[in-house]
């Protein structure tokens, strides 16, 4: 898997309508992994959504990193109400 799969470039981002950028600048670069727009968010390729109502739960979830070259993950954020302990 590529970083390029989850991280917009900056042509890309020229292309985006959006209201704010989600960065994550973890490694010393600022990568752009998602945006908020009209109060939804959006990451790049990825989408997390209730299978019963469709709604978009990315609200409640951290930013995507890559564990190792072929593990990219996805965790809960702690004080969201689909975490279970």
């Amino acid at each position: 898997m590529d970083e390029s799969s989850i991280y917009f470039s900056q042509n890309e981002l020229s292309e985006l309508d959006f209201d704010s950028l989600l960065q994550d600048d973890s490694s010393g670069i600022t990568k752009t992994y998602g945006y908020v727009k009209d109060g939804e968010i959006f990451y790049k390729n990825i989408s997390v959504s209730d299978l019963n109502s469709g709604e978009n739960l990315l609200k409640h979830i951290n930013a995507p990193f890559f564990e190792s070259p072929n593990r990219l993950s996805l965790t809960i954020k702690k004080d969201s109400p689909i975490f279970l302990p």
